[in-house]
């Protein structure tokens, strides 16, 4: 499904200060594959999940998501986004990544409205309400804003919202890292079951190894910008 070849991105945070990131990282994630990527604080393993998402641009290197390239060659790169829209991120901080101002119901019927998956009113409202369910949510918390909810609600939460989508593969990008035990291992256990119910691809990117062993068919350890392969 996902296919990434020779990824580069090297970043200049100050005049004559070269830091390459990425130099040559190349996998595969497989339709309802669980795929891991470890490695150290800053090793890379979030940019290239912002590559993957659009939010950072490559230097270069090969995306293909179901046969299409998700940036166009020359310079000036471009993301296709409605084709990327099939790649949805979960963040490290459910509070960072909701509106605190926004109801959680709101946040999801928005995203559904959005990507047409249903119209305004009932629709919107029943698919909502499905999707809580999905979660497993209590649909009365879609009152609620984000600060009115525990970090794993809230994280549940920013998973519906990704669903509404209806994204083919999910990025938990360090997404139980300020939960709980408890709740690390209830939200783990949601997307390994979001894995096996929808057939949904899903990229654990932690510099967590003990978790990502637990949770992936295949980890990836990324050091001095390429990817290197061990079995879980």
């Amino acid at each position: 499904m996902l296919k990434v070849e020779h990824l580069e991105k090297t970043f200049y945070p100050h005049k004559n200060t070269r830091l390459t990131v990425l130099s040559d990282v190349s996998f595969q994630i497989a339709d309802g594959e669980k795929l891991a990527m470890q490695g150290a604080s800053g090793a890379g393993k979030s940019t290239i999940a912002r590559i993957l998402t659009g939010l950072e641009t490559p230097d270069g290197g090969l995306v293909v998501l179901d046969g299409k390239p998700l940036w166009s060659d020359g310079k000036k790169k471009k993301y296709d986004r409605a084709e990327g829209r099939k790649i949805q991120m979960i963040f490290q901080s459910p509070y960072s990544s909701l509106d605190p101002m926004q109801k959680a119901g709101d946040a999801v019927r928005e995203a559904l409205i959005f990507s047409h998956a249903a119209k305004r009113g009932k629709e919107a409202r029943e698919k909502t309400a499905e999707l809580f369910d999905l979660v497993g949510l209590p649909v009365e918390l879609a009152d609620r804003r984000p600060f009115a909810l525990s970090g794993g609600q809230a994280q549940r939460v920013a998973i519906a919202r990704a669903l509404a989508l209806s994204p083919a593969l999910l990025i938990a990008d360090e997404a139980t890292a300020m939960l709980d035990v408890m709740s690390q291992a209830r939200i783990v256990g949601l997307l390994n079951e979001l894995n096996e119910k929808l057939g949904l691809s899903v990229l654990y990117i932690s510099h967590d190894g003990a978790l990502l062993h637990s949770c992936a068919d295949t980890v990836l350890h990324l050091e001095n910008g390429i990817l290197k392969k061990g079995s879980v």
